[in-house]
């Protein structure tokens, strides 16, 4: 039986992590255009191989001129 990990805001650093074993390694499985000019990746977690959708949008940066 695999031994899960603790993840938590005390336990992970940034990044994404398997919600089902905690590992940090990902195939993306395929990306599409979102809505607004996002970006939506499938992927899929490459120990046991839970798949998820993130959806990534670009940063806003407050210093930016007009």
């Amino acid at each position: 039986m695999s031994q899960r990990r603790r993840v938590g805001p005390q336990f992970s650093p940034a990044g994404l992590a398997c919600r089902n074993c905690g590992c940090r390694h990902w195939l993306v499985v395929y990306t599409r255009p979102g809505p607004m000019g996002s970006i939506r990746r499938r992927r899929q977690c490459r120990h046991c191989g839970l798949r998820v959708t993130t959806i990534e949008r670009e940063a806003e940066d407050g210093n930016a001129e007009a």
